[in-house]
């Protein structure tokens, strides 16, 4: 069975290209639309790996890493469209890494990741 992972984006088309592209590599995709849909979906099942949109409605994606932190430790990757300074200081104190910053930055992953997903 192939990695699960969740992927949280209030942009319907984003989430239809990302589930068909990580469906392409084997794995199950789980698709939430808002912060509050993608905690009921964590809560619900222990994934892989979150994919999760900093703007999303009701909560934003930082709201819901801190909330996932208090119940869970699965990886977490924050996309966002905007820059990596319009976040300086409003992460700082979230529970995400600067690998993750620097996967969004450059639209990479690094091997670590690519590993992480495939074992």
């Amino acid at each position: 069975m192939g990695k699960r992972i969740l992927v949280v984006d209030d942009e319907k088309l984003i989430v239809k290209g990302i589930r068909f592209s990580l469906e392409q590599e084997g794995m199950e995709v789980d698709c939430a639309y808002d912060g509050e849909e993608a905690l009921e979906y964590a809560k619900a099942c222990e994934y892989d790996l979150v994919l999760l949109d900093v703007m999303l409605p009701k909560l934003d994606g930082f709201q819901v890493c801190q909330q996932i932190r208090e119940f869970s430790d699965m990886p977490v990757v924050m996309l966002t469209a905007k820059s990596e300074e319009h976040f300086r200081g409003e992460g700082e104190d979230q529970s995400h890494h600067e690998a993750d910053v620097e996967t969004e930055r450059t639209g990479r992953r690094t091997g670590a990741d690519q590993r992480k997903l495939k074992d």
